[in-house]
């Protein structure tokens, strides 16, 4: 095989079963030179799929290869203990291929005594598939010093270099020990937790380097619940997450410590007010503390659109029904702001409703009639992109010449120094949501226009839907109220809006023709077109009709 430079693999993926089976007998047979070079060609790849896939194997290799391979040559030469000073480089091949240098060296260290030339040769050829460094670290991360030792003594490291390292070690208290060496070697998870298992004399130490390590997660799972140690790294967590400016979780990381004042303090800026009044209450707050502390939870609401709980909290602990009715106002929520009215008793708050349910109303007929206009005008222009969509792939026009799905400026240089500029920007994050805004660009003659006509409409539609509930509620608080005439314009202009994109939404998702389903989409690689809109009919119940 060697001869005729085939790949050695092909050795164990013409047949895995057999090779597995018969490796006794392979071992006895091949010169360990030879297996070693089939263990340095050792690969996932299955030679019988790829550069031997004319040759048909008597069976298919398992996705493990390399570790199946290994395994079982580990398990047939440990039983060859007559031959075993032969067969060290061949066991150092396999644990370096088995990413598990470790044990390798912990076998060679319990032969050494047996056979030392042989397993000084074992570590040589261990440097040869690693390096001085790799070797070094990985000896002295099973915490053995002798075999740290030994490991570097072969390798070209000048003695300086480690052996005050190793004194220092010696120096040290076991458990002490292992933390300096994980430490060391960047393993800042283990060296924590040998900290810990150190005892409460390395306690502050050990909050030390959590903090220089952001290991508070860490370190609390070594620390039992409720005990000093974890109070103290819980509110060192606490004080971490509060900087960052994620009070939620560190008010409840406060709480988990028993510091309730600073647990209050932090949920006080977040929107979780169930929690801070629950907190406000075991903490006995005085009447005057409840009500500030609950006037800055209804604006964090109010900032994350929470309109029904801020008023509650306005109404039930500041005793503000105006600013209640005032915030359910802004959320346009005036049925629970009329009913806040009469539960208060408060009828002079009723003509100031009603007044933000006009003005309301007012930007509702503008906003729809704003829906209209971009509806009818996003179907006209689907219309000309279209068609002359259907010219090019006709061939009846040039796509370069004759269209306005290019700016008169364009020329095929730009046009190619883009898409290269394109390609190069889209690497990065702030490239790539560049490239996602291109995709919602209106502007006439840009590449993804068909789509961004069809997301725009689908956001018209989709936003007269979301809005359907609400206008039938304020026409009926309307008609309520005997203002007739608003009630009148608002159902009006909603019933002509879902009559407007009903009517055209078929221009711009029309049914598909068998022999131009290619029309459906962008001759430009549109990205993600709607080939299948969902059913966006709306539908418009009149309201109650007053009698007259």
């Amino acid at each position: 095989m060697r001869k005729h430079r085939v790949n050695m693999n092909f050795v164990y993926d013409y047949n895995p079963e057999k090779f597995l089976v018969s490796f006794p007998e392979i071992l006895a047979e091949l010169q360990p030179s030879h297996l070693e070079l089939f263990l340095a060609e050792l690969c996932e790849e299955d030679t019988t799929l790829t550069m031997y896939s004319f040759i048909t194997s008597v069976s298919i290799a398992p996705p493990s290869k390399v570790a199946v391979v290994c395994a079982r040559i580990l398990e047939v030469c440990q039983t060859q203990e007559e031959k075993m000073k032969s067969l060290l480089s061949i066991m150092m091949s396999c644990y370096v291929k088995l990413d598990d240098v470790p044990e390798g060296l912990r076998c060679i260290k319990k032969l050494h005594s047996l056979y030392p030339s042989e397993s000084d040769a074992a570590i040589r050829y261990m440097l040869i598939l690693t390096d001085d460094d790799t070797l070094v670290n990985k000896a002295l991360g099973t915490y053995d010093l002798e075999l740290m030792l030994l490991v570097a003594q072969k390798t070209q490291k000048d003695p300086k270099e480690y052996l005050m390292f190793l004194q220092e070690l010696q120096s040290y208290e076991e458990q002490y020990r292992k933390f300096k060496i994980d430490e060391h070697l960047g393993r800042h998870v283990a060296a924590l937790t040998a900290l810990i298992g150190c005892g409460e004399d390395r306690f502050e130490e050990a909050c030390q380097y959590v903090e220089k390590h952001s290991l508070h997660a860490v370190a609390l799972r070594n620390y039992t619940h409720g005990s000093e140690q974890f109070k103290t790294v819980g509110k060192l967590f606490a004080e971490q997450l509060r900087a960052k400016g994620n009070h939620l979780e560190a008010g409840i990381m406060f709480g988990q410590c028993e510091d309730l004042p600073q647990s209050l303090d932090c949920l006080r800026k977040t929107s979780e007010s169930s929690l801070a009044l629950s907190l406000a209450h075991q903490l006995q707050l005085a009447p005057g503390q409840l009500s500030v502390l609950a006037e800055q939870l209804a604006d964090n609401l109010k900032r994350s659109h929470q309109w029904t709980a801020a008023a509650h909290l306005l109404e039930t602990y500041c005793d503000n029904p105006d600013e209640a009715v005032e915030v359910l106002c802004e959320g346009a929520l005036f049925a629970e702001a009329l009913a806040l009215v009469q539960r208060k008793q408060r009828v002079d708050l009723v003509s100031s409703t009603i007044n933000a349910l006009q003005a309301h109303v007012e930007s509702v007929v503008a906003l729809y009639g704003e829906h209209i206009s971009n509806a009818v005008k996003y179907s006209q222009r689907i219309q000309v992109v279209r068609s002359r969509k259907e010219a090019i792939l006709a061939g009846d026009i040039d796509e370069m010449e004759h269209s306005d799905l290019y700016s008169d400026t364009t020329s095929i240089t730009a046009v190619s120094a883009s898409t290269s500029s394109s390609r190069r920007s889209a690497k990065s994050s702030k490239g790539r949501r560049k490239l996602e805004r291109k995709k919602y660009s209106l502007k006439e003659g840009s590449k993804h226009e068909y789509y961004a006509l069809q997301e725009a409409y689908k956001n018209i539609m989709m936003n007269i839907k979301e809005q359907s509930s609400q206008i039938q509620e304020m026409v009926n608080i309307l008609l309520l109220q005997g203002l007739t005439e608003s009630a009148a314009k608002l159902n009006s202009i909603a019933k002509e809006a879902v009559q407007a994109v009903n009517l055209n939404k078929d221009h711009i998702w029309p049914p598909k023709i068998p022999e131009k389903d290619d029309l459906n989409e962008d001759v430009s690689e549109e990205p993600e077109p709607i080939s299948t809109p969902p059913d966006y009919t709306l539908t418009y119940v009149t309201p109650v009709q007053f009698k007259e």
